[in-house]
């Protein structure tokens, strides 16, 4: 907010005082997460934000059109920075749910967007669950992924029943952006 900057249409502006939460827009990683987001929003779809840090990916999701976003996070401080990024960019609750948890907090719904900017460890075992997660055409944005983690997290993804479908990479970063495979209901 210090930073006198402003968008250019049809750039969007959002607003982030980071405290100690994860997602200024200034790494690599959730700038890759937000380009990926940007290329594959539908006005009115409905998302899941995993991890949500500062908000910053959802703020932008519903900036983009999104209808509503589901925006979790398993850190407290994270999830209380992210609310204050929300009513600094005038983003009403009932467009962005933030909720403590992890997917598990998503239960029984489907998404046809799902960011996720977290490290490589720690997202290969939520794969079969994120698949889950998605809805018929549905897209995820996989982030904080190493470019030479590549090979082994695209083999994860693809035994979880996922298809690469995009790979955007800046410096040492990438993001995979995957959906289901042909066929799957």
């Amino acid at each position: 907010s210090w930073l006198p900057v402003r968008a250019v249409p049809p750039q969007i502006e959002v607003t982030i005082d980071p405290k100690m939460a994860f997602g200024t827009g200034g790494h690599a990683s959730t700038r890759l997460c937000l380009r990926a987001l940007e290329a594959a929003m539908a006005p009115g779809v409905c998302c899941l934000d995993l991890g949500t840090g500062s908000g910053i990916l959802a703020i932008a999701a519903i900036r983009l059109g999104a209808r509503f976003v589901l925006a979790l996070d398993t850190d407290p401080q994270a999830i209380a920075n992210a609310r204050e990024n929300l009513a600094l960019n005038g983003v009403a609750d009932d467009r962005v749910a933030l909720r403590l948890g992890g997917l598990e907090a998503a239960s029984g719904h489907t998404f046809q967007l799902i960011t996720a900017n977290i490290q490589s460890s720690v997202l290969a075992p939520l794969l079969p669950d994120l698949r889950r997660r998605l809805g018929p055409g549905a897209r995820l944005m996989l982030s904080g992924l190493l470019a030479r983690e590549e090979g082994p997290f695209g083999a994860a993804v693809s035994a979880a029943g996922l298809v690469v479908q995009r790979t955007l990479a800046e410096d040492e970063w990438i993001c995979l952006v995957a959906g289901r495979e042909a066929g799957d209901a």
